[in-house]
């Protein structure tokens, strides 16, 4: 392997490794950290208060479970 594709390769694992070990608390706080500046305010409070439920209904699915979940989610949202 070149060297190039080595050091990517490198810095892929340990982007990786890093998203890996983060948890949902951590990934909240660093969401609501760049409120006001990233991401906006209203839509990130109403995130935060729906954030929990959605994760404890995906937690509990499996690929094919969240696969329909999507599909009813975007035909309500589409119209389709």
């Amino acid at each position: 392997m070149g060297s190039f594709r080595k050091k990517t390769a490198q810095r892929i694992a340990i982007v990786s490794m890093t998203l890996a070990a983060i948890t949902a608390p951590m990934a909240g706080l660093l969401v609501s950290e760049k409120a006001g500046s990233h991401f906006d305010p209203a839509v990130l409070e109403a995130f935060v208060r729906i954030a929990p439920g959605i994760y404890e209904q995906l937690a509990r699915c499996d690929e094919e479970a969240c696969r329909q979940l999507l599909t009813e989610d975007i035909r309500l949202h589409f119209g389709l």
